[in-house]
This record gives C-alpha cells, sequence and structure tokens, in this order.
C-alpha cells in the first residue's frame, strides 16, 4: 500500500483545486424546477412569476401538457441564449441581455421571450406522439424527441419564433432588423431554397432557420389554420424517417414546394410600396466588392473616412479603416463580442473594443465574460477582467472610457479608467438595459438607448450631473437605435417610426424630427458627415456599407413630452419558493435493448443479449453509460461502464470493461476474458481564449488496472477467476499544451491553425506483477501554418515512444493501416501535409441532406523501428484525400476518403496489391 500513495498523491492538486462555484440551488412551481447559483436567485425567481403562464399558453397551443420540467441557468456566459437538451430532457437558459439590435424586444420582458421560445421546442418536441412516441412509453419519455431529428431546422425554429412573437407583442416576428434578412431577399428576388432552410450555413443570412422559418410558418398559419403546425407534426411523427413532406401534403393539400413559392410571392407583394417609397433616396455602396460574402458593421466617423467591423468567409475578422474610395487597411485582428463593441478617437489612432474570453473546464458548464481591450502604437492592451462589459464609447479626444456593463438578466451604464481599467457606476435605473452610448464632440455629454419593459427610446446624460439622465424624446412605443452625435450637435439615429427602419435627425434648437434618409431594406446604422450619409444595410451577401444623399423633409412632429418618462407597473410578483441545495445527480433517462456479439473461428458467431443504459445531470455536469450483455453459449458477461465527471475545474473519467474473445496464435485458438480499468483526473493549468486564439495547458494523472486470463478451451466467466491470469497495475501522468487560432470560416475547416504537443509517462508498478516494473514514455504532437487566407494550411506531426521492457509494444499507426506493434524498444512516426479548402458551399440536397464544404489534403509518412537496420526498420507513405461536411437537417458530420500507398518496406520495394490501401475517417483531420 505504502507504493502506491506516492501515486495517488498525483491526483490531489485536481481534488482539491479552489474555485467560485458553490453548487447549485434550486425553487420549484407548479410544473418548473429552476436551478441555478447563489447569484441567480432574483433571475430564477423573476422566471418563476411568468412561468405557469407561460406553461399554459404554450401547451394548449401544442395540446400536451408534460410532467414537472427542469430549468437550467447559467448566467456566466455574456451571450444570451437558450437550449433544450433533449437526453435528458430539460432546458438550459443563459439569461444576458441582448445587445444586437435583431434581438432586442418590444415586448415587457426579455427573460419572457426567453423561456417561452425554448419552451415551444420542449412541449413540441417531447410531445409522446407517433413511432417514437410509441416507443417512449417503454424505453424512457425523452426517446419522443427523437421525431425531431428528421425534421428540417426552419420547422422547429419558426415555430418558436412565430409563438414568442404572438405571445409577447414582441419577439423577433416583430423586429424590423430580423425582418430584414427576409426583406433582402425579397428585395433582390434571391430566396434561399427550401432546400437550404433546413440546416445553418456559412452564408447569409446566418439565421435563416429562424427568420426563413418564421415567415414560412407564419404564412402557413395564416393561410391554413392555427392548428396547422401541430397537425403536420403529428401526422408526420406516425413515420418520421423521410421528413414531413408528405404529411405537409396530406394536411393542407398542397406540396411544401408550392407553399414555399407561394410564401415567397406574398412577400415580395407585401415589401412593394417600401420599394418605391426608398428607391427616391440615392445611395452606393462602399468597400466589399459585388461578391463578398460577410457583414461589415457598425460604421463610425474619423477625421480621415470610416472605421467598421469587419467579418468575411475569407478574410480575418478584423476593425477596418476605410477611405473615402473604399479601400481597406485593417486596424486590428479581433473577433468582438457583438458587432457594435468598439469605438475609436477622431483620429483613429486609439481603438477600444470589447471582446470575450471563454473557460470550458467547470462544473457549471463554461463561462464566457466580455473585457474591455485597448489598441493603440500597434499593441493591444488588456483594460479589464471579468466585468461583462459592451459597446463601449471612447471620447472624441480619447481620453473618456464609457461602456455598458451587464447586471443580471439587465445592464447599466459605466466609466472605464483608461489607465488602470477601474470600472464605476455612472447611471443605472432598475429593470432597465442601456445600450450603444455615444459621446458628444465635446466629451460632455452621451446620448444612448434605454429599453424598460419594451419601451426603447434615446437618453441623454450630461458627464457632470449623471442623475440629470432622461429620456430625449420622451416615452413612446416607437422602437430606437443607435443615436450619434452630428458635428452641429444635432443628433440622428435609427427609429421604425415610419414602420421600417429609417435615419431620423433630431434639432435640439428647433425641437424638430425629421425622416432623412430611407434604403429599400432598412438603415441599420448610420453617420452624417459633410452632407453625406453612410450606413449599414442588409444585402442578401450579408450586412454592407453604403453612403447616400440625406433628404430633410418636413418636421414629423410638432409637439412631444421632451424628458416625459412612463410610469410603469410593477412586473409579475416573482414567485416566493423555498429555497433548497440542489444535487446535480446523474440519474438514467433512456434505456435501449442491444445485441453483443462475438465472431470466432471455431466457434462461429457468439451471439448474447443486453441494454445500455443512458444517464445524465440536468447540468451535464455528470453522465454515466451502461452496457452490459450476457453469451450464454459459454455464459460470459461483456460490457462495460463509462462514468464522466465535472469536479471544479478537474475531471474525472472512470472506465471498466469486460470482454471475451478468441485469438488465433500459430493456428492454435486461444481464448481470453480481460477485466480492464481506467481511472484518469485531469484539470488545466491555465486556459485562456481571446480573439479567435485558445491556450490551454493541461495536467492528467491516471491509473490502470488489467486482468486477463486464457485457455485453449472456452471457459465461463466464473471460470476464468479460476484461471492462472495475468494481473498489470499501470499508473501514469502527462502534460498536454494546446494552442489555436481560427479566423474565418475558411481557416476553421481543419480547426484553425497552431500548436498541440502532449508528454505521458506510463509505469509498471510492481503491485500484482511479481516485482517487474517497466517505463514508457511517449511524446506526441502537431504544428500546422496557414498558407493563404483562404484556409490552405501545412501540417506537420509526430510521435515517439520509448519503454525499456514490459509494454507489449510502442504503437505506431499510418493512415489506412493498422496499428503497428512494433518490437523495437524506440519508435519514431512523423508526417507532413498540405490541406487545400477547396469550396464552402451551400448545397441543399432532398430529404434534408446537404454538402457545405469540401477540402482534399495530400500526406506524406514515415515510421521508423529502430531495432532493425538498413532500409527495412524504414516505412514511408503516401496518400491522398477529399474531405467534405455532410448534414441532415440540425447536425453535420464530416467525412473523408482517402488512399495510401507504401513505399520503402522490406527493401524498396512497392507490391499494388499489398501496398494500397483505402480508408475513411469522420473528421478533418484524418488520423
Amino acid at each position: 500500500m505504502r507504493r502506491l500513495l506516492p501515486f495517488f498523491a498525483l491526483f490531489l492538486p485536481a481534488l482539491l483545486w479552489s474555485h467560485d462555484f458553490t453548487g447549485w440551488n434550486r425553487i420549484s412551481t407548479e410544473h418548473y424546477t429552476f436551478i441555478f447559483e447563489e447569484f441567480d436567485e432574483e433571475t430564477a425567481s423573476e422566471l418563476a412569476g411568468y412561468s405557469e403562464e407561460i406553461y399554459t399558453l404554450v401547451t394548449e397551443f401544442f395540446d400536451y401538457r408534460p410532467g414537472h420540467i427542469s430549468i437550467y441557468l447559467n448566467s456566466r456566459v455574456d451571450l444570451p441564449n437558450g437550449n433544450f437538451y433533449p437526453l435528458p430532457g430539460s432546458i438550459v437558459l443563459y439569461p444576458a441581455y441582448p445587445l444586437n439590435c435583431e434581438n432586442t424586444t418590444g415586448s415587457s420582458s426579455w427573460l419572457y421571450e426567453l423561456l417561452l421560445h425554448e419552451m415551444v421546442h420542449y412541449v413540441q418536441l417531447e410531445k409522446p406522439v407517433g413511432m417514437f412516441g410509441g416507443l417512449s412509453r417503454v424505453f424512457g419519455k425523452d426517446l419522443a424527441s427523437a421525431n425531431g431529428a428528421f425534421l428540417p431546422a426552419w420547422m422547429v425554429e419558426g415555430i418558436a419564433v412565430y409563438l414568442e412573437s404572438r405571445y409577447t407583442g414582441g419577439g423577433r416576428g416583430n423586429n424590423l432588423y430580423f425582418q430584414a434578412y427576409t426583406k433582402a431577399a425579397a428585395w433582390e428576388d434571391k430566396y434561399f431554397t427550401l432546400e437550404q432552410l433546413a440546416y445553418s450555413s456559412d452564408f447569409p443570412p446566418y439565421n435563416r432557420i429562424y427568420s426563413g422559418g418564421y415567415i414560412l410558418t407564419r404564412y402557413m398559419i395564416e393561410t391554413f389554420g392555427d392548428d396547422i403546425i401541430s397537425r403536420i407534426y403529428n401526422r408526420y411523427a406516425r413515420f418520421p424517417l423521410f421528413g414531413p413532406f408528405y404529411a405537409v401534403k396530406k394536411e393542407t393539400g398542397k406540396s411544401l414546394t408550392a407553399i414555399f413559392e407561394d410564401m415567397k410571392a406574398s412577400e415580395k407583394e407585401k415589401y412593394n410600396s417600401t420599394f418605391m417609397e426608398a428607391s427616391a433616396f440615392l445611395s452606393w455602396p462602399i468597400g466589399k466588392s459585388g461578391d463578398s460574402v460577410g457583414d461589415y458593421i457598425h460604421p463610425l466617423a474619423i477625421n480621415r473616412g470610416t472605421v467598421a467591423y469587419r467579418r468575411e468567409q475569407s478574410s480575418p475578422t478584423a476593425i477596418i479603416f476605410l477611405d473615402e474610395n473604399g479601400r481597406e487597411e485593417v486596424l486590428v485582428e479581433t473577433p468582438l463580442i457583438e458587432g457594435s463593441s468598439f469605438s475609436t478617437d477622431n483620429e483613429g489612432r486609439s481603438l477600444v473594443f470589447a471582446s470575450p474570453e471563454y473557460e470550458l473546464y467547470h462544473s457549471y458548464g463554461y463561462s464566457l465574460i466580455s473585457d474591455l481591450y485597448l489598441f493603440e502604437n500597434g499593441k493591444i492592451d488588456r483594460l479589464t477582467e471579468n466585468e461583462s462589459l459592451f459597446q463601449p464609447a471612447l471620447s472624441a479626444s480619447g481620453d473618456k472610457i464609457i461602456a455598458v456593463q451587464r447586471n443580471g438578466s439587465y445592464s447599466r451604464l459605466v466609466s472605464v479608467d483608461r489607465i488602470s481599467g477601474h470600472v464605476k457606476v455612472l447611471f443605472e435605473k432598475e429593470r432597465t438595459n442601456i445600450m450603444n452610448p455615444q459621446f458628444s464632440q465635446k466629451g460632455e455629454e452621451l446620448v444612448f438607448t434605454l429599453n424598460e419593459k419594451g419601451y426603447q427610446d434615446i437618453w441623454i446624460l450630461d458627464l457632470s450631473d449623471p442623475a440629470s439622465a432622461r429620456p430625449l424624446l420622451g416615452q413612446d412605443r416607437y422602437m430606437e437605435y443607435h443615436p450619434r452625435f452630428t458635428d452641429e450637435g444635432k443628433i440622428t439615429f435609427i427609429s421604425d417610426r415610419s414602420g421600417e427602419l429609417a435615419l431620423y435627425l433630431y434639432d435640439r434648437v428647433n425641437k424638430s424630427i425629421h425622416l432623412i434618409f430611407k434604403d429599400p431594406v432598412g438603415v441599420a446604422d448610420a453617420y452624417v458627415k459633410n452632407g453625406t450619409v453612410f450606413y449599414q444595410t442588409y444585402r442578401t451577401n450579408g450586412y454592407t456599407l453604403m453612403k447616400g444623399v440625406p433628404v430633410f423633409g418636413d418636421n414629423l412632429l410638432e409637439e412631444f413630452d421632451a424628458g416625459k418618462e412612463i410610469l410603469f407597473s410593477e412586473s409579475p410578483a416573482a414567485v416566493i419558493a423555498e429555497k433548497s441545495k440542489h444535487l446535480d445527480l446523474a440519474l438514467p433517462y433512456l434505456w435501449l435493448p442491444r445485441p453483443f456479439v462475438e465472431n470466432s473461428r471455431s466457434e462461429g458467431m457468439i451471439w448474447g443479449a443486453g441494454a445500455a443504459v443512458f444517464a445524465g445531470s440536468v447540468s451535464q455536469s455528470t453522465e454515466w453509460l451502461l452496457n452490459l450483455g450476457f453469451l450464454p453459449g459459454p455464459k460470459q458477461l461483456t460490457g462495460s461502464l463509462d462514468y464522466n465527471r465535472k469536479m471544479g475545474r478537474a475531471t474525472l473519467n472512470y472506465r471498466i470493461a469486460q470482454d471475451y474473445k478468441e485469438y488465433i496464435s500459430s493456428d492454435e485458438s486461444i481464448w481470453n476474458q480481460k477485466t480492464e480499468q481506467t481511472l484518469l483526473i485531469s484539470y488545466p493549468f491555465f486556459e485562456t481564449g481571446f480573439a479567435g486564439r485558445r491556450q490551454v495547458m493541461s495536467h492528467y494523472v491516471y491509473t490502470k488496472h488489467l486482468f486477463s486470463a486464457s485457455d485453449a478451451a472456452p471457459f465461463s466467466f466464473i471460470d476464468g477467476f479460476a484461471l492462472n491470469g495475468e494481473n498489470f497495475l499501470y499508473g501514469g501522468t502527462g502534460i498536454s499544451y494546446d494552442v489555436f487560432r481560427i479566423n474565418n470560416a475558411r481557416s476553421a475547416l481543419f480547426g484553425g491553425t497552431g500548436l498541440h504537443n502532449q508528454l505521458d509517462f506510463s509505469v509498471l508498478l510492481p503491485v500484482f506483477s511479481a516485482g517487474r516494473t517497466s517505463l514508457l514514455i511517449s511524446e506526441s504532437g502537431n504544428m500546422s501554418l496557414s498558407l493563404s487566407q483562404r484556409g490552405t494550411r501545412w501540417k506537420t506531426a509526430w510521435k515517439a515512444a520509448w519503454h525499456n521492457g514490459g509494454y507489449s509494444s510502442a504503437a505506431v499507426q499510418s493512415r489506412g493501416w493498422t496499428a503497428g506493434y512494433t518490437p523495437s524498444d524506440i519508435s519514431l512516426y512523423y508526417s507532413t501535409s498540405l490541406q487545400v479548402p477547396l469550396a464552402l458551399l451551400d448545397w441543399g440536397l432532398p430529404l434534408g441532406f446537404n454538402i457545405r464544404n469540401l477540402a482534399f489534403a495530400v500526406n506524406l509518412e514515415g515510421i521508423s523501428n529502430f531495432l532493425l537496420e538498413g532500409p527495412e526498420g524504414h516505412e514511408f507513405y503516401g496518400s491522398v484525400e477529399l474531405i467534405g461536411t455532410y448534414g441532415y437537417n440540425y447536425g453535420s458530420i464530416p467525412f473523408g476518403a482517402g488512399i495510401s500507398f507504401r513505399f520503402f518496406n522490406n527493401g524498396f520495394s512497392f507490391d499494388p496489391a499489398a501496398d494500397l490501401a483505402l480508408y475513411i475517417f469522420f473528421s478533418f483531420n484524418s488520423p
């Protein structure tokens, strides 16, 4: 035992790793359990106050009332989102308020919308109807959600957006920024196809399963009745394997293709008058060539031109400068937390921006926190840490910084010290959200938008007296966005006052509002300088920048109540429920029968039966999978148990496996019963993720126990323990280091560029092996470099292994060939590859299938066995591969096929029959 203690002491750093996670709490209503951390109690209580009303609305629509629903909150993520998880059936909410305009809500509560949207998924997909609904009554209720696997994605997201918009008065369906994606398609008569609507893509509109799904769902409900989606789903679920197309035809009398064409015609007719009015305004594009795919966002004026944010398929994501002719200069390559989260001084010499840093290793799932960075003189300095800051504003002189700070599910205005990064609250209003602050030219005033219960208005603040903040035009039902000061002290802003997104100007002296510019699709963001409008709008190839000539119309509003605030009624009372600790247990949610089979030369196929049991916790922090079977012929058990748990920053993995096989040695049969256990604990020394670059260094320790019994004749499970078997205990430890970067969609095909390296030590411990001991040291890694912005990269990889006996081999493997068991004490594998993306694709195929990209690779490899001398000790390989990403509705998987040839083996010989191999793989990097 004393020999084991030093080894197991290696586990203590992981087990004792300190962190700020103190566990889960829970509160319950009639139909929900909300699971949250201590600091999320207010958010959980607010959600609980809405929850039963939402339950009634959604369940009545689908005519299905599920039992108790678990909802898990993660407020450590600064991006708003929600997920329905089918296995186990639960909902995860990320309740940060949305800062991008397309998700800005006109309803009284963003949290209400968020929960309602995810509840639509839960109720629709957990409804126990049809083929999988019947099976769920036997194998577990969550199996019913398998019906959703064969639905096109628009049919899942479209109804959720429709109901969030219908029941809240807000929602994305009533948001003009969201509508712009499909409005642009009508303007250009360039719609996505029905096949493309089944899946997400790297091509705009990136949210088409939501925006396109919404307009198609809305059209179907308006045309065929309120219950058409439920009727289609119920019929489709009877046999869902080929999609909903037959069900649509039976329930509507029309094919889905015909309905889609009718919907497009309806959309074009709806927008005709809008397009005609906007065509009176003159405009032309700046920057971004016509065939460029991606977004140019948030134009800001500086003395020598325009600064904007660019994210394209084939160029690094960056903040850029555009001169008056549209020529681009990259200022700094970085992703932003959202597109308008940057600012600059008047000269463009100083940039402040908000970018996220994330952490993946934790019991609460993962965190993503946005902080401020300052870019000057070619250098990036971090200003803040863990402050959840967005949409910074830098004064014209560059000496002051203002930003929006997240405050629970709401936000406030803060000042940030340019030198120390100290954050100080400047202005906050209870249960409101602040967006897009901008300085006046002298840096004495701020304008920003404030959303209070769906009323989104421009506010103005005197920095000498922050308490003087007031609504500039009063609070009304018009939605207002992106206020800016002009050089003359007037204020421009985007508003939906005319029923579309247009640019307005407010004259503070004359107290008048004028509509000054329209675009056929809408003005998303803009500034006015020297009698020209520089603006952002949407087109079918992404957000683009334009400039045009303003037209100053008549005063739109003779009288309004500047500074008037509405006295809003109180929010629904938060549910007062007893808070208790939540044990995040991994409970079984599904079981499936499964066969077990072993192929034997002497006995033929040995069949057995068993089951797989799946279990997991709501937070996804703990899961286990049991596969257990019995082979009745030899009376043998077979199967495995896998257990995985996050423990703070550490991760624990345990596996025990039992199998029974026949091996052939010198034409003699040997029957082998093997029991293998592995316990591994890993934890990161550090992890950083910033500007598309991720860096992780991890330490891990493990122990492995192997018991193996063999005999020339078949034997039972019990008899195996009476045989004179082999019994080994191994211990090991290692360090891995990863750093990689992804610049754009093309560079993401092969996982970006970077470095991976891993060093591992494994020891045969003298416990069960009659005092024998040995050591295996292995080192492996790869390095990749970008050769072009279009994603071409060069990669080299290596693996070296050495042992001093006691290990059966130092196994190495080349592409397309079975792992080699070398008799050498030391072996080396090495390779070099050229990986070339051919195309990003958006090929929608029938029945929900699609192809999203294609690439090819050329590889050269070698394996050296240093026990052998001369050419016999070295094998060389070459291979070529074709790789693509293939999808089906929501899911996608990389798939590749290659041909490998072996040469310079056994004295420089090459035999096509023996030295060619075909292989397939399911990743963008082959083995």
